[in-house]
């Protein structure tokens, strides 16, 4: 009996192991649609930047998403003038704000920058 539960428990912290290394993959390309959707449907500028990428393990039970090259620019009437770049900002998050609706507002955790530009007019 007890091999039983033991054999129950392995099998279940396997499977969490692998979902916590596969999420990434699947989630990929859905928070970077997010955050350049919810950033610029919000704010008057225009947001860009290379790449984000999600780990699960650098900060369990916490997720990191890192955004690299990323570069805020205005619209009218001083289009095309940066107003924010950097090289990489790190956001420390809830695993379960991953998958709110992208209408809800997300809770974020912690907040590094690094290489940071800021014009202010």
């Amino acid at each position: 009996m007890k091999k039983k539960i033991l054999k129950i428990i392995g099998i279940v912290v396997l499977l969490i192991v692998v979902l916590l290394i596969a999420a990434p993959f699947f989630l990929q390309g859905k928070i970077e649609k997010i955050i350049k959707d919810k950033v610029n449907n919000n704010i008057e500028a225009t947001l860009d930047f290379a790449s984000a990428d999600l780990s699960l393990f650098s900060s369990f039970p916490n997720a990191n998403v890192t955004i690299n090259d990323l570069v805020l620019t205005n619209k009218a009437p001083f289009a095309g003038d940066t107003l924010f770049a950097s090289k990489e900002i790190s956001l420390e998050l809830a695993i379960t704000e991953l998958f709110k609706d992208p209408s809800e507002a997300i809770g974020i955790k912690s907040l590094a920058v690094d290489g940071a530009s800021v014009n202010i007019m």
